[in-house]
């Protein structure tokens, strides 16, 4: 009996209102040594914890590139959503960083279409069908194998090889060479075969 009056005293000891160290607003303590309200309590924690993990990773760099690399391995879906959130809070940096390291993106793209050639053909695939959906299709020559349909415009089809189709890069939206393998297509459309001169071979 004297054992749970003791502590039923302790419990409902009453500390003096105080002023949180924080926020300065009042608040009831639940300890004498208690310097924060509840609110600032668990903000002052987590700063603590982020200023001793900094500080420990800048004494164990090696250490701590190990242990984020693990992180990463085991936690993908994480990464791509801190990274996610990280580039809408700040997106003036990310414009900012792209504006100034052109050559470095240029060399991320690269490595990635090398990792990821599935992915690339996918997207190819699915920008194709996109852009063949806003075009016409009226041939001027029949289909034969071995041959693409090249659009000369956004109608109009000529059915040439596809190794003189792919030979040359060319964009019916942006108008790149396509003076060029047009010219191409109508030749072989007329003549029935490709001039040496303009092939370039």
């Amino acid at each position: 009996m004297k054992t749970e009056r003791f502590f039923d005293k302790v419990n409902v000891k009453n500390y003096k209102i105080k002023i949180c160290a924080r926020c300065g607003k009042e608040f009831k303590p639940t300890g004498s040594n208690q310097k924060y309200c509840e609110e600032c309590i668990l903000i002052v924690t987590r700063e603590r914890n982020t200023k001793n993990a900094q500080k420990w990773r800048q004494a164990n760099p090696e250490r701590a590139n190990e242990t984020a690399t693990r992180w990463r391995k085991r936690h993908p879906n994480r990464v791509k959503e801190v990274v996610k959130k990280w580039k809408e809070r700040h997106l003036d940096k990310v414009i900012q960083w792209r504006k100034e390291h052109p050559d470095e993106i240029r060399e991320e793209v690269k490595q990635w279409r090398k990792e990821n050639p599935d992915k690339v053909r996918g997207y190819a695939k699915k920008q194709s069908n996109r852009r063949h959906r806003d075009l016409g299709f009226i041939p001027l020559n029949e289909y034969f194998e071995g041959s693409d349909a090249h659009h000369i415009n956004k109608n109009e089809v000529i059915y040439i090889p596809k190794k003189y189709h792919r030979s040359i890069c060319h964009c019916l939206e942006t108008g790149k060479n396509m003076a060029l393998i047009n010219s191409i297509a109508y030749d072989y459309l007329i003549e029935g075969q490709i001039t040496e001169k303009i092939i370039g071979r």
